[in-house]
């Protein structure tokens, strides 16, 4: 595979307040609805108190493009 055939997206990630920011969730409930709708799951950076979560920026896209269609 060489650079050029990778996705950017690939690689690009989206934090809880990145998904607010962009209407995409609007709280903490709203996402864990969506997740039972098969929102993608977070990749968690660190475990327990102060613990990061993103969201990989092509599954959220790819969810949202399953959602748009009839």
């Amino acid at each position: 595979m060489t650079p050029d055939s990778l996705d950017a997206d690939e690689f690009a990630f989206w934090r809880f307040d990145d998904l607010v920011e962009r209407r995409i969730i609007s709280s903490r409930a709203d996402l864990a609805n969506k997740q039972k709708a098969g929102f993608p799951r977070p990749i968690k950076l660190a475990k327990g108190r102060g613990g990061a979560a993103i969201f990989r920026r092509d599954e959220v896209k790819s969810w949202i493009n399953r959602q748009r269609q009839p």
